[in-house]
């Protein structure tokens, strides 16, 4: 992330949904849920490794869901810095 970015308080939130065997999960929706720090809710889809990523965001503790067709959905929290990027990574099974 840039110095503007961390001078606008701004964070990003990244990871990846895998498997219990470690295979990578594409398609899943990965949401931002709750409202601390306000925000809409707001989703990506993961690409073909697997990986997500939310930036822009204002800095804070997040909920994040993930749900993929054939699996139990995941729920999960991150700490969000400014400046920084969050690691969260989901295991479904």
């Amino acid at each position: 992330m840039n110095i503007q970015a961390r001078a606008r308080g701004e964070a990003s939130i990244a990871g990846q949904v895998r498997t219990a065997g470690g295979a990578p999960i594409a398609d899943a929706v990965v949401m931002i849920t709750g409202s601390s720090p306000p925000h809409p809710d707001i989703a990506a889809l993961t690409d073909e490794q697997g990986r997500y990523r939310f930036d822009g965001l204002i800095a804070g503790r997040y909920t994040l869901q993930v749900n993929a067709t054939g699996y139990v959905p995941r729920t999960g929290e991150v700490q969000a810095r400014p400046g920084e990027v969050a690691r969260l990574d989901f295991v479904v099974e």
